[in-house]
């Protein structure tokens, strides 16, 4: 590659090594705080999703990876929605205990508490959303084997949206979720 290695040594003193490789300059870096074209995903039709959701939604991400978490709060709060993180299933279990959120984008393999144990824990605690109806959960997860869809779904989430994640599916879904929240609810509804 055209590069150098080099190593300096000294007794009790440790060791440094230095790797020198020539490169050239690469494009100015992204400024991640400013507004920005949609991420990248996989295209699910020729409109981009617009820049502002209908209704802004409180979404709580169960995320334990600190880039998916970012990625998933710049473009949330991009849309216009406020956004609480937990690195994990016992962290969103907590914070569903202090405050109510109109959905969970929930990861499924997670430390301390993966994604499918905590959807069960607040099905069985009988969660509501802000709305009062049912806490809608989205499974966000890399798992797209054939059969993970049912398994979370029997799991008690309402929606599955691979990773990459399909911006605009991420949209249509809240969107509808934004929806659902604005209509009324029946009289005979608990």
């Amino acid at each position: 590659m055209g590069g150098t290695v080099t190593l300096e040594s000294q007794l009790d003193g440790g060791s440094t090594f230095t790797l020198t490789l020539p490169c050239e300059c690469a494009a100015p870096a992204l400024d991640v705080e400013a507004p920005a074209a949609p991420l990248p995903s996989r295209p699910t039709s020729k409109r981009p999703a617009p820049k502002r959701a209908a209704r802004p939604l409180t979404v709580l991400v169960a995320e334990d990876n600190p880039v998916n978490q970012r990625v998933a709060r710049l473009l949330l709060e991009r849309w216009g929605h406020v956004v609480q993180v937990a690195e994990n299933g016992a962290e969103a279990i907590a914070a569903l205990a202090a405050e109510r959120f109109d959905v969970v984008l929930m990861d499924l393999q997670m430390p301390v508490m993966d994604g499918i144990a905590a959807t069960r824990q607040l099905r069985a605690n009988g969660k509501r959303g802000k709305d009062g109806r049912p806490l809608h959960v989205i499974a966000m997860t890399a798992n797209a084997l054939e059969g993970d869809r049912e398994s979370c779904i029997a799991a008690g989430m309402d929606d599955y949206i691979a990773k990459p994640i399909d911006v605009e599916g991420l949209f249509a879904a809240l969107e509808a979720l934004a929806s659902r929240a604005a209509e009324p609810r029946a009289s005979h509804e608990v």
